[in-house]
């Protein structure tokens, strides 16, 4: 009598720790999926796709580098890479940063970039084979290892400015141009890094002004990744891997 009732309470203990395991799995299965993802990890809805008004309307060009696709060899070149410009989901966004470059000759398009690096934008379209160009940043030299890989790209001379804006390298950009037969300068901009439109639409407008100045200098504006180091919500509002591209003069 003693071991039936032994062998109940053991089959009783066992169908418990079943019910228990089955049940902490079910739960923890519901408590991992309502649990939100680190922002960078969450997938995000037709993120890579193209619309139909954004293929018609603007020029598509391939992941490689600009200045092969576009570039003029009869004029000076100016190359920048605006952190984190990319191309919203929303039409009229791009639309409205495009038209800040209205007043003088242009051509818009979008540009393939495979990864949401600025080091990645930077190793692809600062390739240089003429050894007297420079390259221009607003901060730290050692920041990314910047000071280690930009010569790697065929830029001999370099120019750092510790936490320095956008508008005072336009303004070094500005005595570049006028001072120094340069016939590559690569600038990455840094102020709209966070997603902010305001101060993106004021470093582009300071970039318009300039190439205005210089008409017989070409101007490669684009952008070096969608926004990614701000709030989520503006990361999900633009394309995984396309970002604007402007041809000045």
């Amino acid at each position: 009598m003693m071991k039936k009732i032994q062998k109940i309470n053991l089959m009783f203990f066992l169908l418990f720790v079943a019910f228990c395991t089955i049940l902490l799995y079910v739960l923890g299965m519901d408590f991992l999926g309502r649990q939100e993802k680190p922002w960078h990890l969450q997938p995000s809805v037709h993120e890579d796709s193209l619309s139909v008004a954004y293929t018609s309307q603007y020029q598509i060009y391939d992941k490689i580098r600009m200045i092969d696709q576009v570039g003029d060899s009869s004029k000076r070149k100016v190359l920048i890479l605006v952190d984190a410009w990319g191309v919203p989901t929303d039409e009229n966004l791009l639309a409205e940063d495009f038209s800040l470059f209205a007043e003088m000759p242009h051509k818009y398009g979008l540009h393939q970039r495979l990864a949401n690096r600025t080091k990645h934008a930077e190793l692809v379209e600062y390739r240089n084979n003429d050894t007297t160009g420079l390259y221009m940043f607003g901060g730290d030299s050692l920041k990314y290892d910047r000071k280690g890989y930009i010569p790697t790209l065929g830029y001999r001379e370099m120019l750092f400015c510790d936490s320095c804006s956008d508008s005072v390298m336009t303004l070094k950009l500005d005595s570049v141009l006028v001072n120094a037969e340069k016939s590559v300068i690569a600038w990455t901009t840094q102020d709209s890094r966070l997603g902010d439109r305001g101060k993106l639409h004021r470093t582009l407008t300071r970039i318009a002004a300039l190439a205005k100045k210089y008409p017989d200098v070409q101007f490669i504006v684009q952008g070096a990744h969608r926004p990614i180091l701000g709030m989520p919500e503006i990361r999900r509002m633009h394309k995984s891997h396309w970002v604007p591209v402007v041809i000045l003069n």
